[in-house]
């Protein structure tokens, strides 16, 4: 396997002629990266003490809400592309055409955030609104509950169509034991705001044919969380969503994922299974487009064991996955082996493993990437027939760590986002006029680079940084369409003093291609890569209250994730938190 990694690696370095450019900008653009870490808040002492200093204000920052639950859409498995989102923060991994299995469940944590309400406004028209309250009742029950709130009305240099975006989302959580087991009961509600205003300039528009360019997505889910009491049932998780649109897509979707372990000859067997079903319904008139219903049945069952040969830790199991679809009906049995040795210590430890695994496309999944994409898409089920992986991690000193890794994918349904189909003229819909996209799916093979630090230079100073390269090779397509060949982050915090804390941030992704029909010619063109440079400087005025500066975009780069579609320029942002205690 070994060898394989290394002959494809080598053509792909012969491929893509500017790898020691990719290399040079990873060097030149890891020095901006930073961190993070929130410091937590001062806690209230209850007895009597005798002050023998003033009062010297504690750091405390916005909470990153951690819910019990799984992340919201985006964060599991996807990363949300809303590039005007004041903290643009995506990992490397996770890669536009990459969509991958939502892995295993995260262990539920004990106890809720602090509350705080928090407000922005910005330059560019921008402005956020968000909170999180929580009421404990004993440890183990609670009841709380999150909103949030941002939009960007300014106008963008060079487009003349209107550019809002806005999102809101409302989450509430309830916590409480079920004959011993933890029960965790959740439901949230989210709509986001788009408009089509990638036209091409070609396209001499006449706003008074057409002058809605917007597009709004909505999502309502209802999940609930069983967890283990010690026995034999590890535990439950279940999920029932609703999606639409503007332009009458309606989509249902259940699941249902339970978790077993058995001992059978002094061996730990544990078992996961999930069944679900995906409903997708398209309602509108447009003659050029031939949107199929859509149905689908997917059900697995897995079992895993792991066995311990001194240093040599062995994970083996299989899954069996079926499937049946509108469009095809099919049977997968998929490997899952992992190894783990160490080669030294601490310092070094070796991975590999080989498994494979499915994802099943869906339209809400769909436009959560892209959310510029015309209705009508279609849908399948993704298959990564193989995944082998050969890793490295370890710890370089007690404050340091690393991660360097090397998969190959051989996958069906992978998909790809292209430029929709254009006539030349302008189109009577929205997504008519060039700016829109839609979906291509193709087989093919994905060699992936990856390699993550992250550390302390100091007590005040925290670092991280996430680099990949990607050389994927779809069968049929002439270009791996918007998959860039590489893509780097960091993150990074400095604590100043007690009271002023810096916070950096760094995303970037190379330039990438992109397929086009203009009168009924294709266009294959380049889309230029970008990198998004925040800074954020928060302050603690009283132990309560905290401002915020935020710098978005420092580079001032117009370049997007899509083709035609440049994003604002230079923001700020001022922001005022308050923190209050808990009822």
């Amino acid at each position: 396997m070994i060898k394989a990694l290394k002959d494809h690696l080598i053509q792909g370095i012969v491929r893509r002629h500017n790898l020691t450019l990719t290399l040079t900008l990873f060097t030149l653009i890891g020095s901006q990266v930073s961190a993070q870490n929130i410091a937590d808040s001062t806690g209230v002492a209850t007895e009597v003490v005798d002050v023998v200093k003033s009062y010297t204000p504690s750091i405390n920052l916005r909470p990153k809400t951690k819910w019990d639950w799984v992340p919201e859409e985006g964060q599991e498995s996807r990363p949300a592309f809303a590039y005007n989102h004041e903290n643009v923060n995506l990992s490397p991994s996770d890669l536009p055409a990459v969509l991958r299995a939502v892995g295993p469940a995260k262990e539920i944590t004990p106890r809720p955030l602090p509350n705080y309400l928090r407000v922005w406004l910005g330059t560019r028209s921008s402005a956020g609104l968000e909170g999180f309250v929580n009421r404990e009742f004993n440890p183990e029950s609670y009841l709380n509950l999150a909103f949030d709130h941002q939009q960007l009305n300014g106008t963008i240099k060079g487009v003349t169509l209107p550019t809002d975006w806005a999102k809101s989302g409302l989450r509430a959580q309830w916590r409480t034991e079920l004959q011993n087991r933890p029960s965790i009961l959740a439901l949230s509600v989210n709509r986001s705001a788009v408009q089509w205003y990638g036209v091409p300039d070609t396209l001499s528009l006449d706003q008074s044919v057409n002058n809605d360019f917007g597009q709004t997505y909505q999502k309502a889910a209802l999940r609930h969380r069983l967890g283990s009491n010690g026995g034999w049932f590890t535990g439950l998780d279940s999920e029932l969503s609703f999606f639409s649109d503007r332009y009458g897509v309606n989509e249902w979707s259940f699941s249902s994922s339970p978790r077993a372990k058995l001992i059978w000859d002094k061996r730990v067997l544990s078992f996961t299974g999930n069944i679900s079903y995906l409903s997708t319904r398209f309602s509108y008139e447009d003659p050029q487009i031939t949107a199929q219903d859509y149905h689908a049945l997917n059900t697995d069952l897995g079992v895993q064991t792991e066995l311990d040969f001194g240093d040599l830790m062995v994970n083996l199991g299989a899954k069996g996955w079926g499937h049946n679809g509108t469009s095809n009906t099919t049977f997968r049995l998929f490997p899952e082996i992992e190894l783990n040795y160490p080669l030294w210590g601490r310092s070094l430890e070796a991975n590999l493993s080989f498994r494979g695994q499915y994802k099943q496309h869906e339209t809400n999944s769909l436009v959560t990437i892209q959310a510029f994409l015309a209705p009508g898409a279609g849908l399948q089920p993704q298959i990564d027939k193989q995944i082998m992986r050969l890793g490295f991690n370890g710890a370089i000193t007690d404050l340091w760590q690393y991660n360097l890794g090397a998969e190959f994918r051989n996958f069906e349904n992978q998909a790809y986002f292209i430029g929709r189909p254009w006539s030349g003229g302008q189109g009577a819909y929205a997504y008519d006029n060039g700016n829109s996209f839609t979906v291509n799916y193709d087989s093919g093979n994905e060699l992936k680079i990856t390699a993550k630090i992250n550390g302390r230079l100091s007590q005040q100073w925290d670092i991280a940084l996430d680099a990949a390269m990607i050389d994927n090779r779809p069968e049929n397509n002439a270009e791996p369409w918007n998959i860039p060949g590489f893509s780097l982050g960091g993150s990074g915090t400095f604590h100043v003093n007690e009271q002023l804390l810096l916070t950096a941030q760094l995303l970037g992704y190379g330039p990438r291609k992109e397929q086009r029909m203009v009168a009924d010619q294709i266009v294959a063109e380049t889309v230029k890569g970008f990198i998004d440079t925040q800074l954020h400087l928060n302050y603690a005025l009283t132990k309560n209250f905290s401002a915020t500066i935020s710098g978005i975009n420092l580079l001032n780069q117009s370049n997007g994730l899509w083709a035609n579609y440049p994003v604002q320029g230079v923001r700020v942002n001022l922001g005022l938190q308050y923190n209050f205690n808990a009822f």
